[in-house]
């Protein structure tokens, strides 16, 4: 019997396909699981996490080759876990009291993904669920590695806690959506789905209570709803609507003729180049930070130059806008220590932290000065609160520039521009934009700073949404100081690729909006619905209305 059941959009697209729940079968494999005496337990557990940390490393080869390189990195995460110290201590500790290897590892990771859970960041606790699927990777390879078959034809992964693993064990052209029992847009099923241009919603336990496996379901990551046992007209519907996105590409076009440009935001090199297949015209946000990530010491100047060249070169005469190291907040890395504060979203972060730590600006503007000889380079600053902090930058870029010009080096200074984040920069836009060559608007910083609503935490998503009127009043005063000074402007959160909003966006005057590459096109499809001046009616009507809520009831 056909049932709706509503959540909340994780991925925006629409699938078919039949539910499977693939974590449910490790509960049948450990029936089966002998304990032994402890001297081969421990022998046990330690073949075992070496073949799991083989086994994910190997996954997150072929995905890099593939380049679906935000799922090789979440795999390579889930492969240090695996091999954590603190971890196997914790387990060979039970094994000794008495425990099997494969109740030690899920005891003892319960324990750490406990305290992470405990922590008052939302980050941290998302990565206790990583810490639960590693170890439940050890547990299914202790219990004889022997995975529940995947089912023929499309499949939609259903789990509290879907695995990257899992993800990447499905064929591409198989897997059609994904269905979470809670979580936040932080969890990496949810940044895997975005990235694959895969739908994904997240229900609450209720609604994902009323799912079974095998049965048909169409998945709506755009409206956030999951309808079981669709009607033959609907998956029709569902599957034409899938065909002719996929068929999108060139530049955006709306009703009457006016272009739309679109942009890639991406992690690394590679991405770029994959992004400017898909049709996207340049790179809105190059996240240097992945370039950091998991590491224990921090990345060179040569690296790093490399890097952003390839990245510069993939876009040819079109903008590679490269994002200098944001850290702080819910970013922390090993190599990259920031004192502990109390509040870190509203400590030293962003271009806060760089000035701060200037030898690791200084090779990074290094890098990127040469990267800048290489193409359209132009270089963004994070978190920008005053005109001072990028002029400060400006003096830094200059004198290393000279340095490079006495070394024989090839480099020429970027346009530098600000990242809008804080309801204080956008109100004061006018201002930043006389030392600005660019702007590039975060929303979703922009939109948990304006609503008081971390944007990690499930509690308050719905409040934290970038479509409330507060937001985009925002972001059009912002747009229009940056139209006013004449210099370029950006939008690069998440508000980008909805394309409920991308038309009201459009509207706001001369604007890019840039995106994970598996949203181009359904922006586009968006975009070519409506024309400017119906699209000016729709945003004069939002403004007016008293929520997000509202607003996007409205845009329906």
């Amino acid at each position: 019997m056909r049932k709706e059941l509503k959540g909340r959009g994780a991925s925006e697209g629409i699938a078919f396909g039949a539910v499977w729940f693939p974590a449910k079968g490790i509960s049948k494999i450990a029936e089966g699981y002998k304990k032994e005496d402890a001297q081969r337990e421990h022998e046990k557990l330690d073949s075992a996490v070496k073949r799991t940390a083989e086994r994910m490393n190997s996954l997150a080869d072929n995905a890099r080759k593939r380049g679906e390189t935000a799922q090789a990195d979440v795999l390579e995460a889930h492969a240090m876990i695996v091999e954590d110290p603190l971890i196997l201590e914790a387990a060979d500790k039970l094994i000794e009291e008495g425990s099997g290897a494969q109740d030690a590892i899920m005891q003892a990771a319960e324990e750490q993904a406990k305290c992470l859970a405990a922590i008052d960041d939302e980050y941290l606790k998302e990565r206790a669920v990583d810490v639960r699927q590693a170890a439940h990777e050890v547990a299914t390879e202790l219990c004889g590695g022997n995975r529940e078959a995947i089912p023929e034809g499309k499949v939609i992964i259903a789990g509290v806690d879907v695995e990257p693993a899992q993800i990447a064990a499905v064929p591409k052209e198989q897997l059609s959506g994904i269905i979470l029992c809670g979580g936040t847009s932080l969890g990496h099923a949810c940044i895997l789905a975005r990235e694959r241009g895969i739908p994904a919603v997240s229900l609450n336990e209720t609604a994902f209570s009323e799912l079974s496996a095998g049965i048909e379901v169409l998945v709506d990551g755009s409206c956030g709803a999951v309808i079981v046992e669709p009607s033959a007209e609907e998956i029709k519907k569902a599957e034409k609507t899938a065909v002719s996105e996929e068929a999108l590409h060139g530049p955006a076009v709306m009703r009457d003729g006016a272009e739309v440009t679109l942009r890639a935001n991406v992690g690394n090199a590679e991405e770029a180049v994959e992004s400017q297949k898909k049709g996207a015209s340049g790179i809105g946000l190059f996240r240097s930070e992945f370039l950091f990530i998991g590491r224990d010491s921090l990345p060179d100047e040569e690296e790093q130059y490399e890097a952003y060249k390839k990245a510069v070169e993939a876009c040819g005469k079109a903008p590679c806008i490269i994002r200098t190291l944001d850290v702080g907040g819910d970013k922390k890395l090993p190599a990259f220590p920031i004192p502990k504060e109390d509040n870190p979203f509203l400590g030293v972060r962003g271009i806060r932290a760089e000035l701060r730590n200037e030898s690791v600006l200084r090779t990074q503007l290094r890098a990127l000065l040469r990267a800048a000889a290489c193409g359209h380079c132009a270089v963004m600053l994070p978190m920008v609160t005053n005109p001072s902090e990028i002029d400060r930058v400006k003096v830094i870029a200059g004198e290393e520039l000279m340095a490079l010009k006495e070394e024989g080096k090839e480099a020429v200074l970027p346009n530098f521009g600000a990242m809008i984040e804080t309801p204080a920069a956008a109100v004061c836009a006018e201002n930043i934009a006389k030392h600005a060559g660019f702007f590039s608007i975060g929303t979703n910083d922009l939109a948990q700073y304006t609503l008081a609503a971390d944007r990690t935490n499930e509690a308050v998503a719905d409040i934290g949404d970038a479509l409330h009127p507060a937001v985009l009043r925002l972001i059009k005063h912002t747009i229009e100081a940056a139209n006013a000074a004449g210099i370029p402007v950006t939008i690069c959160g998440e508000i980008a690729s909805d394309a409920l909003a991308a038309p009201i966006l459009a509207a706001m005057g001369r604007v890019a909006l840039s995106m994970g590459a598996g949203s181009l096109s359904r922006v586009r499809s968006a975009l070519k619905k409506v024309s400017t001046e119906e699209a000016g009616e729709k945003l004069e009507k939002a403004l007016s209305l008293e929520d997000a809520k509202a607003v996007r009831e409205f845009l329906k």
